[in-house]
């Protein structure tokens, strides 16, 4: 997907008016948020907050891990290594929209000193070469069409002792997709390959696998418990003040999974 393709995608109109909107509706002020108050629409990826602990786990980070979060969103993942891990993290995104609310949102949660955010794109950092301890990314890849690109920068800012982890939505072998789905509004703008491609780049780059584990099921569970839900019992600021259309984006992505057109994995790897 190209780079305004991505844009108009995840920001179509201005997402902090949207969020600002939403606030006002329920007598909400931005500057008093909590990162409670956010949970639900911060961490846009499948499990929330709870995968972003389960992979941080498995990555090893403590204070001293510089890392570098590709896709970072409005930086829910980066505030929660930030804060439960003490590291100091760097969020590239490619929407403009999203990074402005990043950084608003670090300066009213008092991370300022440790997150830096930047708007790049992922085939082309903007970092010096081994600059990173651990490069993460949660649902990147179904927007990038040169995979070798992506994980050639990879491997070029990680140092020499380097890994990178990550929890990926990866095409299945049985069925087609039905859309739109979170990433993608149409097939013409999904860029989503099997674990078997996504793995084969990645080693292609360098890196060598330390660990894979297989979400599917899991995150099926997840999207059934959430569309069972009550509407009255859903968290008052959810996805939906990001993706008007979560609704329908969350029913095709548990339709995908039931399928088998759709797989979710988390995996870890470092420098060979």
């Amino acid at each position: 997907m190209a780079e305004s393709q991505i844009s108009i995608h995840y920001a179509p109109q201005d997402p902090l008016e949207r969020i600002h909107a939403t606030l006002q509706r329920h007598g909400l002020r931005f500057d008093a948020l909590s990162r409670d108050d956010i949970a639900a629409f911060d961490e846009f990826h499948i499990g929330g907050r709870a995968q972003t602990r389960a992979l941080a786990e498995r990555a090893r980070i403590d204070p001293e891990t510089r890392v570098l979060d590709l896709g970072a969103g409005i930086g829910g993942p980066a505030r929660t290594l930030a804060e439960e891990y003490r590291c100091r993290v760097t969020a590239v995104d490619l929407t403009e929209a999203f990074c402005r609310i990043n950084a608003l949102l670090n300066a009213q949660l008092g991370f300022g000193d440790r997150i830096d955010c930047l708007c790049a794109d992922a085939v082309k950092l903007p970092f010096r070469a081994g600059s990173f301890d651990l490069v993460w990314f949660q649902h990147l890849t179904g927007n990038i069409a040169d995979l070798a690109a992506v994980f050639a920068e990879v491997r070029r800012v990680l140092r020499s002792d380097g890994r990178m982890v990550f929890h990926e939505a990866v095409r299945g072998e049985t069925s087609e997709l039905h859309y739109p789905v979170f990433w993608a509004g149409a097939a013409d703008h999904d860029n989503l390959v099997t674990a078997a491609r996504l793995e084969a780049e990645i080693e292609r780059a360098g890196l060598v696998p330390e660990f894979r584990i297989d979400t599917t099921e899991e995150s099926r569970q997840l999207f059934r418990s959430a569309l069972a839900t009550p509407r009255a019992e859903r968290p008052l600021l959810g996805l939906s003040v990001l993706v008007p259309d979560a609704l329908v984006k969350a029913k095709n992505m548990l339709r995908n999974l039931e399928s088998g057109a759709l797989e979710v994995i988390q995996a870890g790897y470092r420098i060979g």
